[in-house]
């Protein structure tokens, strides 16, 4: 994921504590995690979507399409060029 293991590990705790996950270890490699979503988390994550929907639409609110156009062109170059897509 690119990620710092020591960074996913405070996530995790932090999501943890939410309740919004679940580990439990890897019966096959005692030394991995196996993370799980749980209902809570489920709820969460359907609550944060909605609500980044809503931004997102409130963000561009006063583009025109031929500048959406190219806002999104140049976000799909920029994530590209970092190696997210």
């Amino acid at each position: 994921m690119g990620v710092a293991p020591s960074l996913m590990v405070s996530r995790a705790d932090y999501l943890e504590a939410l309740g919004a996950i679940q580990r439990v270890r890897d019966p096959q490699d005692r030394r991995r995690q196996l993370l799980t979503l749980t209902e809570e988390g489920e709820r969460l994550l359907d609550r944060r979507t909605s609500l980044v929907r809503t931004l997102d639409k409130e963000f561009v609110a006063g583009l025109t399409e031929e500048h959406r156009k190219a806002l999104d062109e140049a976000l799909r170059v920029m994530a590209n060029r970092a190696g997210l897509l």
